[in-house]
């Protein structure tokens, strides 16, 4: 097997000598996630959920109403998507 590149040795051994990194944590464990609503099939996470709990209610509100049933979303979709096709 060929030996290490020396500057990959370098690199390697500067990045060991750094006694520590930024360690956090992006995303939480599933138990503890945001985006869990009450579905018509119990506790989940649906478009509602995901949007909710991003960035997009900070430019505009998300109407819950409108993506809580799951179909909901697909139903109002499927127009624009066969257009696409």
């Amino acid at each position: 097997m060929k030996s290490p590149d020396p500057l990959y040795r370098q690199i390697k051994e500067y990045l060991d000598s750094i006694p520590a990194f930024e360690t956090h944590d992006h995303l939480r464990p599933f138990d503890r996630l945001q985006g869990y609503v009450q579905t018509e099939r119990g506790r989940g996470m649906n478009l509602f959920g995901l949007i909710n709990t991003s960035y997009y209610p900070r430019i505009k509100p998300v109407v819950r109403e409108n993506l809580i049933r799951d179909e909901t979303w697909r139903d109002s979709a499927s127009p624009q998507l066969e257009k696409r096709t």
